[in-house]
């Protein structure tokens, strides 16, 4: 296990996980994620442009791990931070 893990929410167990998985519960609620619906399909038609763009210009083969991982950015910066964020894009074009 990488040292930088140490014993977080994702390698914890039993009680520690238990205790740490509750804390985190109120954020994922149906009624918290509503309010983030517009936000991830926004950041996802984006990410469908950017890998329509990239299947033109690669003979129609696209590496998948980048443009959702960036989408995941952008979805996290704006809903967890309030920030609008458009790495997807700013990216795309450098």
């Amino acid at each position: 296990m990488n040292d930088w893990l140490k014993t977080g929410l994702l390698t914890s167990w039993g009680a520690k996980w238990k205790t740490r998985r509750r804390l985190i519960t109120p954020a994922f609620h149906k009624h918290v994620l509503v309010d983030f619906v517009e936000v991830m399909n926004e950041k996802a038609e984006i990410m469908i442009d950017v890998l329509k763009n990239e299947s033109k210009t690669n003979s129609g083969k696209v590496h998948m791990m980048w443009p959702i991982t960036l989408c995941a950015l952008d979805i996290i910066i704006e809903t967890a931070m309030g920030h609008e964020s458009n790495i997807q894009l700013e990216l795309q074009n450098i």
